[in-house]
């Protein structure tokens, strides 16, 4: 029996640094790292329950990137230093937790490039300034701990921005640089989902309550300004946002855990056993979606009851889409692909 589990363990981990590799263009060594980082929770925190122990393995990973590693955030989903003694940044937890300095520095640059390629904040080596080649290159080379020349340093640079931005819609836009790539955005997703497994209060939930800080934190956070920002949705967050509920929908109704639900689900998305939209729509009701985005975009109609009176009524669905269309077109995209079972976002 203890041999068939670590059998069967090894290949669970061997299966999710595949989907690392497959779902957000890790490479094999990014993705081992990862598993290095569950592991050394699992040392570090014998008994903490599974479900917490991959709460704070998504909260880890997602505050790699600094753009979640803030007050709001820290209030929304939690904050990793929580769990550790004397820990100032996240080099630190993960050299506490079994990592080396070696691997501490590319595991960071890995999570926070793939965050930025697949986000569209950086482009490929031809479209980057020469100020941002300079200062990429010194951090790559601070990272990795070698010194490349501006030529090994653009193979380098085009490589990893080609795996995280992948294939998908490769046209070019009006100004000439590369469209949206086609991987979801890790960080993003890891964040999004520590935030629906955080196991005790949160600030966040005191405006709209628990499921409401959830959803802000996922697809309405991105598609309204309920958020406080002007909505922006990509096809890295539409992944992102979609994935994150369906596979922690599958940790609580299977009892799985995050390595579990993860491999379940996105060998089921590329054998065609299940749809990405149509899972998400299960959970989440469209008709609830189209309502959330409707009343933070949509402003109602005015109409005159009388000589110098005027009021105000809701417009309709149909009314209600083309003005998203006209003004908040992501927006617009993210229920039209829900709507046609689209896995990638209508662009």
């Amino acid at each position: 029996m203890n041999w068939t589990k670590a059998i069967n363990t090894k290949w669970e981990k061997r299966t999710l640094v595949m989907n690392y590799v497959n779902t957000y263009g890790f490479d094999i060594e990014t993705a081992k790292q990862i598993i290095q980082v569950k592991q050394g929770i699992d040392k570090k925190f014998p008994d903490m329950s599974q479900e917490e122990k991959d709460y704070l393995l998504l909260l880890l990973l997602g505050q790699t990137t600094t753009e979640y590693d803030n007050f709001l955030w820290h209030n929304t989903a939690g904050n990793f230093r929580d769990y550790f003694n004397n820990v100032s940044d996240v080099e630190d937890a993960y050299k506490e937790l079994g990592l080396t300095d070696e691997e501490t520095k590319k595991l960071v640059y890995n999570l926070r490039i793939q965050h930025e390629v697949t986000s569209g904040a950086y482009d490929d080596y031809e479209h980057l300034s020469s100020e941002q080649r300079k200062n990429f290159k010194k951090s790559a080379e601070e990272a990795y701990g070698i010194t490349m020349t501006d030529t090994e340093f653009q193979e380098f640079w085009n490589e990893k921005y080609s795996s995280f931005r992948a294939k998908g819609n490769d046209e070019e836009t009006s100004k000439g640089v590369p469209g949206p790539g086609n991987n979801a955005d890790f960080t993003h997703q890891s964040m999004t989902m520590a935030t629906h497994l955080k196991p005790d209060f949160a600030l966040a939930h005191l405006l709209g309550g628990k499921d409401n800080a959830e959803d802000l934190a996922g697809w309405e956070g991105d598609t309204t300004t309920n958020a406080e920002k002007t909505p922006s949705i990509g096809n890295d967050d539409y992944k992102s946002d979609l994935d994150s509920v369906n596979i922690v929908e599958r940790m609580k109704k299977n009892n799985q855990s995050y390595l579990e639900a993860s491999n379940d689900y996105y060998h089921e998305l590329e054998s065609g056993k299940t749809n990405r939209a149509d899972e998400f729509t299960n959970h989440q009701s469209l008709d609830e979606v189209k309502d959330t985005i409707f009343r933070s975009l949509v402003p109602q109609k005015v109409y005159q009851i009388a000589p110098d009176v005027w009021g105000t009524k809701d417009r309709t669905e149909e009314e209600s889409m083309t003005y998203l269309k006209e003004n908040y077109p992501e927006s617009y995209n993210f229920i039209k692909s829900l709507e046609q079972s689209k896995g990638d976002l209508n662009e």
